[in-house]
């Protein structure tokens, strides 16, 4: 069982049990009652956190100096607060990921020059995994192992790692080709899929769709290519589905300005089969998937609820603030944070159920 939380530059949201708590960008840690959006609690983290992890047992930190706490999530009081022994700093992050994930052994924190395991009861420091010349880029676990994108930034390859979770010690790596970059890998069932991104021309970008099977350690490319797809926007996976934007005028002037698309189908099913949405304004969207919905949030201030049967939107509704995190979606709500706002939303109606503003 794990307990996953990514780290957006802008803060970053995550529910747990009747809870939901969020790191702003300023490092200041604020606890929310989900159900009425009442505030529990509020603490500034020192130095600033970056990084974030969730669970019934604790709060857990990390800045980009290497100190690492852990709080009540309780009260939100600090039961440990030092700094972990032989991590480089400052703990430098891509794509403005910082990444934590719980496991019962430890957090593992995934930086963009290395991967570690740190045990949550002491703060030491476990293992530490590190490539040379190779920028990290994200990472999921499966089948007691972690997996880890990356670049080499001399040879400008996509590498995917297979990391030991309880020993540290790699235990495969795939050369994937020639790419500017890739996106961190998600899971679904035993197989992990990836994106791997080239530059086209007119200043596209072209993904090439691909999967690691797991245990057998098989390696497919799958020929699907995801055409003028946004770097920021990495594609997501849920319930048998891929889901990706793009941009409605891609390597035009003011191109950002000019809005796009979400695109959804089943994983294997020919592009042909996408269903599109049309997103207004600047695009960028963080996007989440349940079931046969897709919601995303923009940085122009909409967030976009779109039904996968109807193949229609569902609702779409305006905050006039930049959403800066990826939506959660919780007991047919989504909770999503806005600059300087948190919001839980009813995924039926669109409606505003409550609004936290900091």
């Amino acid at each position: 069982m794990y307990w996953l939380v990514t780290i957006k530059k802008y803060g970053q949201l995550r529910s747990c049990e009747d809870r939901t708590y969020h790191l702003t960008q300023r490092g200041i840690i604020i606890a929310l009652n989900l159900k009425t959006g009442q505030l529990l609690w509020k603490r500034k983290t020192t130095p600033s956190a970056n990084g974030i992890c969730v669970s019934k047992s604790g709060i857990y930190t990390l800045s980009a100096e290497g100190v690492f706490s852990k709080r009540d999530p309780l009260t939100g009081h600090l039961q440990l607060h030092l700094k972990v022994d032989d991590v480089s700093e400052p703990l430098h992050y891509s794509y403005g990921n910082l990444e934590m994930i719980g496991t019962s052994s430890g957090v593992i924190c995934l930086s963009s020059g290395c991967v570690f395991m740190i045990n949550g009861e002491n703060g030491e420091l476990v293992w530490k995994f590190s490539e040379d010349d190779t920028t990290l880029v994200g990472m999921s676990l499966c089948m007691e192992k972690s997996l880890v994108t990356g670049i080499n930034k001399n040879r400008g390859r996509a590498i995917l790692f297979v990391v030991n979770i309880s020993t540290g010690r790699l235990e495969k790596s795939f050369d994937l080709g020639q790419a500017i970059s890739i996106s961190p890998p998600g899971i679904l069932s035993d197989i992990a899929y990836f994106t791997v991104f080239q530059a086209g021309v007119d200043n596209l970008w072209i993904g090439e769709f691909m999967q690691l099977e797991l245990p057998e350690m098989l390696l497919l490319r799958r020929k699907e290519i995801l055409y003028n797809t946004q770097l920021e926007a990495f594609p997501i996976l849920f319930a048998g589905k891929i889901c990706y934007s793009s941009l409605l005028e891609a390597g035009k002037t003011g191109a950002y300005e000019k809005g796009g698309y979400i695109h959804c189908r089943g994983i294997g099913t020919p592009e042909t089969s996408d269903l599109k949405f049309r997103t207004i304004g600047n695009p960028f969207p963080l996007i989440a998937g349940w079931g046969e919905f897709v919601v995303a949030g923009c940085s122009d201030g909409y967030i976009y609820c779109y039904d996968l049967t109807a193949k229609k939107e569902k609702f779409q509704l305006y905050v006039n603030r930049r959403i800066q995190t990826k939506p959660t979606i919780f007991d047919q709500c989504v909770i999503c944070a806005s600059d300087g706002a948190l919001f839980r939303i009813s995924l039926n109606t669109g409606s505003i159920i409550w609004k936290f503003v900091f």
